[in-house]
């Protein structure tokens, strides 16, 4: 960003609202919603957005050249108003609420002492907006102003999940005021008490200053700041030890399994509200590679494989780049649509089935359709098997991996105007680590495939 602009988002107000990033031309890259307008564009300047948003994220980043901000009153009409400019305009950059579908957000209601948390879909937004035009006096206002909406997520299963996994590390209410008045009237807990999924502040049975400290620290995850939470609860930990207060110590000792399992498994696409191209605790740039292995035609399978490499402030991969496997992001797949030992006509199968797995292509739940979007990907083959898949592959840059006449190094194929996003000196060195994972594991299941048929054959016999 060039200095007017950042003159220019000094300038903004610390008001809620939506602010539009556009380019030279007065094309819109790219619209979103923030409770302080400043402090959100802000961000944007961070050195470390490459590692946190995507290399994809950091190149719109650099074509941005105005910015354009409608203020709003309340953080929930920015949410409304978000949606509406995304599907009227449908930016590049806009992963999400392109199509007419009802989205969904996660409420975290601070209105009482012990705040509830839920999920809203956009009709219910809708109604709270229209209360607030009809009713504009002091008590509406500041209940809205203590009411927090996070996402917006693109379907109210995919927000239930989230809530769901949270659940596991923290113990909130989810019930009505009314449930939890009558709860709090007979003076026993509900069946979520009895399972372990909530702390019963209706009965008093934690404390109001440990259940708001739950509740800021599910604010601070679903923000994003997932490791600064981890964090927080760890220190506390060792200090309720410290002080003999083995209880409490005890349940912040879970909490930090529970979200450190959320981490490692990765399973919450989204769950900040921001495009994390798959990354959870992973950093840096995210590359797939996939191979197919048959023999004849028989048995045919292929595999995806999943690596990182640490990103520069450049965005690019520094030039000593060590690849973390990611194997939960692994996939397999059986070869459906093509007969004969075609390997051209498998990988294109392959990468067609991977695609439709990229953010905002299905709206069913994330956990079993997205997969994340990769910054590079890798193909095991040549100039044939990269020419096959050029029609189908979304503006990813694709390099085809060969071994070369001698065996001993791997000639790179890659299209024209590509962005590599990997130093050039250690291209070839991560396209043979990947090539070969790739193998290996789509090797692996085609043996298991084949040892399984000639059990089954012998069983029959």
């Amino acid at each position: 960003m060039n200095q007017e602009l950042k003159k220019q988002i000094a300038d903004l107000p610390k008001t809620p609202g939506v602010y539009i990033f556009k380019d030279n031309l007065g094309e819109i890259l790219y619209i979103g919603k923030a409770i302080s307008l400043r402090d959100r564009v802000r961000s944007y300047l961070s050195l470390k957005l490459g590692v946190e948003r995507g290399l994809q994220f950091m190149e719109m980043v650099k074509k941005v050249k105005k910015v354009e901000i409608k203020e709003t009153n309340f953080e929930v009409e920015a949410l409304l108003l978000e949606a509406k400019l995304i599907r009227q305009h449908k930016p590049f950059y806009n992963i999400r609420l392109r199509d007419d579908k009802s989205f969904a957000v996660i409420v975290i209601d601070r209105t009482s002492d012990f705040p509830q948390i839920t999920t809203a879909r956009e009709a219910d937004i809708e109604r709270i907006c229209s209360k607030l035009k009809r009713e504009r006096s002091q008590s509406i206002s500041q209940k809205i102003a203590n009411i927090e909406y996070f996402g917006p997520y693109p379907s109210a299963g995919s927000a239930k999940y989230a809530l769901q996994t949270l659940h596991r590390a923290f113990k909130f209410r989810d019930c009505s005021p009314e449930k939890f008045h009558h709860y709090q009237k007979i003076g026993r807990g509900c069946l979520f008490h009895s399972i372990h999924l909530c702390d019963a502040p209706c009965t008093c049975a934690v404390s109001k200053t440990d259940y708001n400290h739950s509740i800021n620290s599910i604010r601070e995850f679903l923000r994003g700041n997932r490791s600064k939470v981890i964090r927080d609860l760890e220190v506390e930990m060792k200090i309720k030890t410290q002080e003999e207060n083995f209880e409490r110590s005890a349940v912040l000792r879970d909490q930090i399994f529970a979200l450190s399992k959320i981490q490692m498994q990765a399973k919450i696409a989204g769950i900040s509200g921001v495009e994390t191209n798959g990354r959870s605790s992973l950093q840096g740039l995210r590359i797939e590679a996939f191979d197919i292995s048959n023999i004849s035609g028989e048995y045919a399978v292929g595999a995806m494989v999943v690596g990182f490499v640490p990103v520069g402030a450049n965005g690019r991969s520094p030039v000593q780049s060590k690849i973390q496997f990611a194997k939960q992001f692994y996939r397999r797949f059986k070869i459906r649509t093509v007969e004969g030992a075609n390997d051209i006509e498998m990988i294109r199968e392959v990468l067609i089935r991977r695609f439709r797995h990229l953010p905002g292509r299905d709206e069913r739940p994330f956990v079993s359709t997205d997969w994340g979007k990769p910054d590079l990907i890798f193909i095991d083959g040549g100039k044939l098997h990269l020419n096959a898949i050029n029609r189908i592959t979304p503006k990813i840059p694709i390099i085809a991996v060969a071994k070369g006449p001698t065996r001993k190094k791997v000639d790179l194929y890659y299209r024209k105007n590509s962005v590599i996003p990997i130093d050039t000196s250690k291209l070839s060195k991560i396209a043979e680590i990947m090539r070969e994972e790739a193998h290996r594991f789509a090797i692996g299941y085609y043996r298991t495939l084949h040892r399984n048929r000639l059990v089954g054959k012998g069983a029959r016999k």
